[in-house]
């Protein structure tokens, strides 16, 4: 799961795209800073402070999230809106298997943080491996591997070889982008982002689509193509790929941070508020 174009110019394809810190003020509300009591309002010093989800919760998913996770997104989870009755995320079922539906049946469960599936998917181990893609998906952000050289090596032969839609980019090389939009194993590395129709105008799963895929498809580069066939020096593709520093947003595919143990408790503190949409 919006969106950071991979090889277009869509502005939150920035070198410091995920990078940057979270415009969120909420360091002094971790600790649940008490409230002085005031006389004049009789104010009880235990009340936790207050949060605003515009202002303290919304950014930590802009930061964090909706680069797969907005309108129109394939994994159909709009955290730009947690509050839409149909793609959002508060009192929505939890999709994933049983097990997992029983602990956390819902993704945002206002007021229960500890049975809200979010908190799980936010703050659960960070090591992958630790997650059963069947019953509980990846850690959220999702860290896509980037591609091993091996992976890489084998982009480079098929534009070498003209980047053709024969049996070697089949078997090779279209494994490596995603062969389909799904949660399963045939998700590659591109396609919850670069997706028919996604914000990103790159398209995938129709590679030699001139418009929209990457064969002689038009990039953010004025020199170079998307892949130049026979030519992966001049391939903007390669160069994303490669380059940690390509000229024209980031690495691919994209590396979103983990959310800090600050953001998580600020989104505990305001499911446990009520999860209101202040």
């Amino acid at each position: 799961m919006f969106a950071c174009a991979l090889l277009t110019s869509t502005s939150g394809c920035g070198d410091d795209a995920g990078g940057g810190k979270v415009p969120n003020d909420s360091g002094a509300r971790d600790n649940d800073a008490a409230v002085t009591k005031d006389a004049s309002n009789d104010v009880d010093a235990s009340m936790p402070a207050m949060l605003s989800y515009a202002k303290d919760v919304k950014p930590i998913f802009a930061s964090h999230c909706t680069v797969c996770h907005h309108p129109g997104s394939v994994i159909d989870f709009d955290l730009t809106d947690l509050f839409d009755a149909e793609h959002g995320a508060i009192n929505r079922e939890n999709s994933w298997a049983k097990e997992h539906q029983s602990k956390y049946p819902t993704v945002v469960k206002p007021g229960a943080p500890d049975e809200s599936f979010l908190i799980y998917k936010v703050a659960g181990d960070p090591d992958p491996a630790k997650f059963d893609g069947a019953n509980n998906g990846d850690p959220m952000p999702m860290m896509i591997p980037r591609v091993t050289d091996a992976e890489l090596t084998d982009i480079k032969q098929w534009i070498t070889d003209g980047a053709k839609n024969d049996a070697f980019f089949t078997d090779k090389v279209a494994p490596i982008f995603g062969t389909q939009i799904t949660l399963g194993g045939k998700r590659g590395k591109c396609t919850f982002c670069h997706y028919p129709e996604s914000p990103t105008t790159l398209n995938i799963l129709d590679v030699f689509n001139t418009d929209t895929g990457l064969v002689d498809a038009d990039s953010i580069s004025s020199v170079k193509k998307r892949v130049t066939p026979g030519s992966p020096n001049d391939s903007f593709l390669v160069e994303k790929l490669e380059s940690t520093t390509p000229k024209g947003g980031a690495q691919m595919p994209l590396h979103y941070p983990r959310l800090t143990s600050a953001e998580v408790d600020t989104l505990r503190k305001w499911i446990e508020l009520g999860a209101k949409n202040d």
